[in-house]
């Protein structure tokens, strides 16, 4: 990654030891940051330029939709829901496995347009009404 960017891990999962020594190892240790569990997500949204979901399974991640609410540019794995709520407006979807893709979206996403316009898609789509409307129609329209 570029000098100029810096890397903030939030929470506290099994391979936060592993990814410690690795950033060390690599000498970055400077531009890597691992928080811990964060309790105020909104606080932490609203500090970070880019919100990387890097998984090999999801659903449909509340972190997701949290840090588009915020307005926050997305980069996550084309895995679960993900795809169904972003779109190349809000951020960049990533393969699985591809590392080289992963950085590469990064660096776009940071250039992208953020703010009300990803706040506007992710309100239009995950209005709870809105929901609720569609979730009637689908159950009224199963047979008796």
């Amino acid at each position: 990654m570029p000098a100029n960017i810096e890397l903030v891990f939030a929470g506290s999962g099994s391979l936060r030891s592993k990814l410690v020594d690795y950033a060390s190892s690599l000498g970055v240790s400077e531009r890597v940051h691992f928080l811990g569990n964060v309790q105020s997500m909104q606080l932490f949204y609203s500090a970070i330029n880019v919100m990387c979901l890097y998984s090999q399974r999801e659903g449909l991640p509340l972190s997701i939709l949290e840090s588009m609410a915020c307005g926050k540019a997305i980069v996550a794995t084309d895995v679960g829901g993900i795809s169904e709520v972003l779109t190349h407006k809000q951020g960049v979807l990533v393969k699985p496995g591809d590392e080289m893709g992963l950085k590469l979206a990064v660096i776009k996403a940071i250039n992208m347009k953020q703010g009300e316009c990803i706040r506007e898609h992710i309100f239009s789509i995950a209005d709870a009404n809105k929901m609720s409307e569609e979730y009637d129609h689908f159950y009224n329209g199963l047979p008796s």
